[in-house]
């Protein structure tokens, strides 16, 4: 009885610094997840410009201006009349 109870307790700390160990690799791996994640939010303003009829209309610039942006981005409709201005910040 002895020897197992020697043998516990010598296997306490190890399995407490495991423990630990894992917790601690987790906990910096789902704050490096979340720092990236955080980082790469961005939006996008799709649509599609059209006539009465409904018919899309091409050759048209679109805007896009806020607080939030440094300066206005524009792109022009398609030949359907649709149109997307990519990686726009929250809030924009």
């Amino acid at each position: 009885m002895t020897l197992l109870r020697t043998g516990s307790v010598s296997l306490l700390p190890r399995r407490v610094f495991t423990a630990f160990l894992n917790i601690a690799l987790v906990s910096v791996a789902v704050m490096a997840f979340a720092t990236t994640a955080n980082a790469q939010q961005t939006g996008d303003i799709a649509g599609q410009v059209t006539d009465a009829a409904g018919n899309g209309i091409g050759g048209v610039t679109v805007e896009a201006s806020s607080n939030v942006l440094p300066q206005s981005r524009s792109t022009t409709t398609a030949d359907n009349g649709r149109y997307r201005i990519r990686l726009l910040p929250p809030g924009a």
